[in-house]
């Protein structure tokens, strides 16, 4: 799954919601306009070359999750943090394509 973000209003969206074996950022924004934007919706923070996603505020990005969607992705989150891609904070490191890259 892909939060994007882009378009001259820099809009945030999630893509590929059901695939929970990718997490990802994409964005056609400059880096510290991608920063500036997962900041300001709450999202996460960019560090080193990577995002750092709140879960709970990804989750809302979908608009009726299922069960079984919930299910999908709380074990996503669990496989990363067993993996140690989390931060202190609970959020998820997630690759990034696009300029911030």
């Amino acid at each position: 799954m892909w939060v994007e973000v882009g378009g001259a209003a820099c809009t945030v969206k999630l893509s590929g919601s059901d695939n929970f074996k990718e997490f990802g950022v994409r964005s056609d924004a400059s880096p510290a306009l991608t920063s500036a934007v997962l900041a300001h919706e709450s999202l996460g923070v960019v560090e080193d070359g990577h995002a750092f996603l709140d879960p709970t505020v990804v989750r809302r990005l979908v608009p009726e999750p299922t069960e079984e969607w919930s299910a999908g992705f709380d074990s996503m989150i669990a496989y990363a943090v067993s993996k140690g891609w989390a931060d202190d904070q609970g959020r998820i490191r997630a690759h990034i394509e696009g300029p911030t890259a």
